[in-house]
């Protein structure tokens, strides 16, 4: 397994599944968990000691600086999970696409969506790109560049369907299923 020294605090080094160890004692330092459910870890080095989020500590050490304007993603949305091969560096947009959930809903993720799915690339006029919505089952799916998110479909108080998107400028936009069928024609091909 590797290891790296971790610069500024000598006496540590970081695994690249996120464990993090004194090399003077060879006690495994012990993470907690922070109000988000990120595992936290405290280093000291000549009396000074510091607090690292694990995941950023781990991509800092096996990734490189993370560049100005991004965050660390996890790739399979476990926070518990920080080997190196599943933290990227992402947007805070990109970030938000690869939730867990979504106002308190789990989300769910999919390989692959069936191939009669019909891409979304305006309603009305925004434009989109990567949803995509079921002709039968009237499903719709956001491609996070990773997997498909099956959306929630959501129900106003005059009990009309819709989705919640984001457009092109990252516009929160309500897609009424109605329209959608209209517009895609989604109703006729189906058979």
């Amino acid at each position: 397994m590797q290891f790296k020294q971790i610069q500024d605090f000598p006496n540590y080094i970081v695994y690249e599944n996120g464990i993090v160890q004194n090399i003077r004692s060879n006690k495994i330092i012990k993470a907690d968990l922070n109000n988000q459910g990120y595992l936290r870890v405290t280093l000291s080095n000549d009396g000074n000691a510091q607090r690292f989020c694990l995941q950023r500590l781990v991509a800092e050490m096996f990734i490189g600086k993370c560049p100005d304007g991004q965050m660390v993603d996890h790739i399979d949305r476990n926070p518990l999970n920080n080997h190196f091969t599943n933290l990227r560096y992402v947007s805070q947009s990109a970030n938000q696409r690869n939730q867990k959930s979504y106002k308190g809903t789990e989300a769910i993720y999919v390989d692959q969506i069936p191939e009669r799915c019909i891409e979304v690339t305006q309603y009305n006029h925004h434009r989109f790109e990567n949803y995509f919505i079921d002709p039968i089952t009237y499903e719709m799916y956001y491609f996070n560049d990773l997997q498909y998110r099956k959306l929630n479909l959501n129900t106003t108080q005059n009990n009309s369907l819709y989705y919640c998107t984001r457009n092109n400028q990252n516009k929160a936009v309500k897609q009424s299923l109605n329209v959608l069928k209209s517009q895609y024609k989604v109703a006729e091909q189906v058979e």
